[in-house]
């Protein structure tokens, strides 16, 4: 039992086997757990996030909407126990910020864990919100992209996923890779593709220039559920 749960958890950092047509290695995944920038100081923040829920993680100072006046983007959830929570994006205002942009996750959804990346390889700079659905297996990942407008949710096209608000993955949060070795990021989900069977599935999604839709891309390597 174990040995299979360091299996699966070397699998989920490390996904350094691809499919079999391609010779050379990927790069190593950048752990979601990484955060690249300094942040302010809670102060800053406070005004952002509704009463009664607590900051995610460390927020993020980028100029998003390329004004050359940065933007403050930080993830809240509720205190406790209790699900709820979402993402703020704040501007500058007077001493401190006013919120320009949010998005209220689900109610039954427990944020985790709030970073942002340079997935697609322009400094556009994605935000991620990762969560677990309490008393489930289910770890939700929510992914949001600046657009002419401001922002929007990028959610997974095709594969098993296709048409759900959310990366979701079953046991182990979605995992965050350059698959393909391209220095564009994929987003890798695990899938219980069959409640009794011994096995899960990780599902690659690939950004296409719009979206991150589902590859063929196969993962070599044991997938035994926690618990085996």
């Amino acid at each position: 039992m174990v040995r299979h749960r360091r299996l699966i958890l070397w699998l989920l950092t490390s996904l350094v086997s691809v499919t079999a047509c391609q010779a050379d290695q990927p790069e190593p995944l950048v752990s979601p757990l990484d955060s690249p920038i300094t942040a302010p100081s809670a102060a800053d923040v406070a005004s952002l996030i509704p009463t009664g829920s607590v900051p995610v993680d460390e927020p993020f100072v980028f100029d998003f909407d390329g004004d050359h006046v940065a933007e403050i983007a930080v993830a809240f959830t509720a205190s406790g126990e209790q699900p709820g929570g979402g993402v703020v994006v704040g501007r500058v205002s007077g001493s401190g910020y006013s919120p320009m942009w949010q998005a209220q996750l689900p109610p039954d959804v427990k944020v985790t864990e709030f970073k942002a990346r340079n997935m697609l390889a322009d400094s556009t700079f994605v935000l991620l919100a990762f969560g677990q659905i309490p008393g489930t297996a289910k770890h939700p990942l929510y992914v949001y992209k600046w657009g002419q407008d401001g922002f929007y949710q990028l959610r997974p096209k095709g594969g098993k996923l296709d048409g759900q608000e959310s990366f979701m993955s079953d046991y182990w949060p979605a995992t965050l890779g350059d698959v393909d070795d391209d220095s564009v990021m994929e987003i890798v989900p695990t899938y219980d593709f069959d409640p009794q069977a011994e096995y899960l599935e990780p599902l690659v999604y690939q950004w296409d220039g719009i979206q991150f839709s589902y590859t063929d891309f196969y993962i070599i390597a044991p997938r035994f559920k926690p618990g085996k």
